[in-house]
């Protein structure tokens, strides 16, 4: 996981490592995979390959590299990747599961009550 420090850093302290970056990727991408799963969603421009720390998004022609270390000249790819993940994060945004058909349904909506998730709370006394 990303430190949000790090994220935010400022002139002079450490930048985060593309070993970070690209399990971030990675993670984003299982996730993305397993939402669109679940649902029986399918993208239909781009095929999302959630593959660890090396993810990669393939259209009908190419397969992207969603990883790092890229740099000025070899970052074409990357680029493309990044706009291909997030069209399908775009389409898959846009059906929500109150708007899925009836084909496919997503998973019920649960609250935590449901989950046997204990409720957590502050209260406060008087002094």
């Amino acid at each position: 996981m990303l430190s949000p420090r790090k994220v935010t850093r400022r002139r002079g302290e450490t930048q985060v490592e593309w070993d970070e970056i690209n399990a971030a990727w990675g993670q984003t991408c299982l996730l993305l995979h397993s939402m669109a799963q679940a649902c029986k969603f399918n993208f239909s421009s781009y095929r999302i390959l959630p593959l660890g720390n090396h993810p990669r998004i393939a259209d009908n022609k190419n397969i992207y590299e969603l990883y790092g270390p890229v740099n000025s000249f070899w970052s074409a790819k990357y680029d493309k990747a990044m706009i291909c993940f997030l069209a399908c994060l775009q389409v898959r945004s846009a059906r929500s599961p109150t708007r899925s058909t009836p084909g496919a349904p997503c998973p019920p909506r649960r609250s935590s009550r449901d989950l046997g998730y204990a409720q957590v709370g502050v209260t406060c006394t008087p002094a």
